[in-house]
């Protein structure tokens, strides 16, 4: 529902006013699309699934590393690292299959961007599937 609720105000959010010139409709845009994008974080950390919540935020940070605000690339990372913690909390609620796809497109999300903090998170993939490999 929720889900629903966001796409429609991102859909209301891009109607303007047809007199308006184009440079004006593109200062609009931008205005609503940054009010949106802050807003969705939270919105998104209300939901109930975790697999959900992991997809939003991937697709939240890969909008804000496209865009070339330092800014809104350290929102990006850290809903990068949150859609991580959030998979490891709740490992035992998703899918394996969802959490290891989700693991990898925001691992190689996190190696085009921030190189670092994606070795710290692939170190703890192949520890963790070691371990799960000696049980």
């Amino acid at each position: 529902m929720r889900c629903c609720i966001a796409f429609v105000m991102l859909l209301a959010s891009l109607l303007v006013c047809p007199a308006q010139t184009t440079e004006e409709n593109r200062i609009i845009l931008r205005q609503r699309a940054v009010e949106i994008i802050d807003r969705l974080p939270r919105e998104v950390a209300k939901m109930d699934d975790a697999a959900i919540r992991t997809f939003f935020r991937f697709k939240i940070a890969a909008l804000l590393w496209s865009d070339n605000d330092q800014e809104n690339h350290t929102k990006a990372e850290s809903l990068a690292i949150l859609a991580l913690k959030d998979l490891d909390d709740n490992r035992e609620k998703v899918d394996p299959l969802y959490e290891k796809l989700f693991r990898r497109d925001l691992i190689g999300l996190l190696e085009l961007h921030a190189p670092e903090i994606a070795n710290r998170y692939k170190a703890d993939v192949e520890k963790h599937s070691r371990s799960g490999m000696a049980h």
